[in-house]
């Protein structure tokens, strides 16, 4: 079986399976009226490395990239530098082929995706390189200081490496207004990155963490690692999107990834104050600063069934329509307060109370709070994922902060505390009905689904839609680089 024919088999047994899956709901519309004819676009889950023919995976068996390949790329490089630089550039590309492979894409896409990262990474060496050793070195000096012409010990050294100089004399004096900043090299990357609008970064507000943060874009491989793979258990998959939202933090009003004193937040104090229900809107954040802001990606029209590309904006998609009234407040009162550290605190404090309130069936009580990623993770860890109830309960425990069991006997109460999950697990599965429903009342007006909808309207027949996707869907679509950047 070749490798389109494992994709198309893993498609379509993605259709019984649950909401984990990678699928776009389509509603369709006619003249604003729901259409008969909704359909479900399916993308497939990623392939497990034991799903790839081995001669597949073996990236010399169809992609050969020669010392003339690099020479191309790289041509600047000295032959001592080109020989370290060609061995590890080779080593590199033929890994991201290989995980491109067992991540889903065909061989021709995968050949695609490899030489643009190969381009790309040779001509950063070339660049790099040019820069510690350049062909022409430049001094550029303002005509009426030629007789002043003084090198720092940095700039010595620079000119020492070129084979030639060439001396600029510039008679616009307004260079003089232009500071250039002396940055130890060590250090520059880090200071790079804290510049504003220096590197690609983009800002959501959080409701449940209570803040405003600024995540990075990510590379193709990092964006992969968050979409859940088909064997893959919530725990693991909530672990590895923990950790691209952790890596790709910049910074937010209330959370940041260094402190005053320039030491970092560990990932276990990350997972423990970044609230689990947030994860999807932080992703859509890391995606919308890892791609272009102009897209198109192909559809289908359910009424006519006429295919066809469609262009959005990634920023756009986002919608709030069918979140609460207190969430909307929440939304707005970040975005209205995003570079107010005062009243953003008062969100943040606000988002990690503890609600307590007592059952009049069995005069238990309950402490409920919004989980954390570090709760979600230990919750997860100690349920079946094919236990239907347990999931079910399992989504109480992530709310449930500590429990208080009545005792008639003696009049008094039996604490569960928050640390004793297996037991609250356990527990759970004896509460009357009439708790349950208390408490999944309680924990409904806690949680909003953000929703990314791309609307349009099919050119052949006018038939007006809005897909409705998940952030899976986007992660996956974009790793396959499926969006097409919109040239001006």
């Amino acid at each position: 079986m070749d490798l389109k024919s494992i994709a198309e088999e893993k498609k379509d047994q993605l259709v019984n399976n649950s909401s984990d899956e990678l699928a776009i709901e389509n509603n369709v519309t006619q003249n604003d009226s729901p259409s008969e004819d909704d359909d479900v676009f399916i993308i497939g889950p990623l392939n497990n490395a034991e799903d790839v023919p081995s001669d597949l995976i073996n990236p010399g068996a169809n992609l050969s990239i020669t010392d003339e390949d690099l020479r191309a790329i790289m041509p600047d490089l000295t032959d001592e530098v080109f020989v370290i630089h060609s061995g590890t550039l080779r080593k590199k590309v033929e890994e991201h082929r290989k995980k491109l492979i067992m991540h889903g894409f065909t061989i021709e896409e995968a050949n695609e995706a490899t030489m643009n990262m190969l381009r790309k990474n040779g001509k950063e060496i070339n660049d790099n390189f040019l820069i510690e050793n350049p062909n022409l070195g430049i001094i550029t000096i303002n005509k009426c200081d030629v007789d002043k012409l003084e090198l720092t010990q940095e700039e010595h050294e620079k000119l020492s490496k070129t084979k030639s100089l060439r001396l600029v004399l510039v008679e616009d004096r307004e260079l003089k207004n232009i500071e250039i900043e002396k940055i130890d090299k060590k250090s520059k990357s880090i200071y790079l990155k804290s510049i504003e609008g220096a590197l690609s970064k983009y800002s959501v507000p959080l409701p449940l963490t209570g803040d405003f943060i600024t995540f990075k874009g990510a590379q193709l491989i990092q964006l992969i690692s968050a979409v859940k793979n088909e064997d893959e258990s919530l725990s693991d998959n909530i672990s590895r999107k923990a950790s691209l939202i952790y890596d790709r933090l910049f910074q937010g009003g209330i959370i940041n990834k260094y402190n005053e004193n320039n030491i970092v937040m560990s990932y276990n104090d990350f997972i423990n104050i970044f609230k689990f229900n947030d994860i999807e809107l932080a992703i859509y954040g890391i995606l919308v600063a890892s791609s272009p802001e102009d897209m198109e990606t192909p559809l289908t029209c359910g009424a006519c069934k006429h295919q066809f590309n469609q262009k959005f904006n990634l920023k756009t998609i986002f919608s709030a329509e069918k979140v609460s009234d207190k969430f909307k407040e929440i939304f707005d009162g970040i975005l209205s307060n995003k570079n107010n550290i005062d009243e953003l605190q008062k969100y943040h404090d606000a988002a990690n109370k503890v609600d307590r309130f007592m059952s009049p069936f069995s005069k238990n009580i309950y402490d409920i709070s919004y989980p954390t990623i570090g709760k979600a993770i230990q919750v997860y860890n100690h349920i079946d994922a094919d236990d239907d109830t347990m999931i079910y309960l399992s989504v109480l425990a992530l709310f449930l902060h500590e429990v208080f069991i009545y005792n008639e006997k003696n009049d008094s109460y039996i604490q569960i505390e928050s640390d004793e999950i297996p037991l609250m697990l356990e527990v759970l599965q004896e509460f009357a009905q009439e708790d349950i429903d208390i408490i999944s009342s309680q924990m409904k007006e806690m949680m909003y689904q953000p929703e990314f909808i791309i609307k349009s309207q099919c050119p052949h027949c006018g038939n007006n839609m809005s897909n409705t996707v998940n952030i899976d869907y986007l992660v996956f679509l974009r790793a396959q680089d499926s969006f097409t950047e919109i040239q001006s």
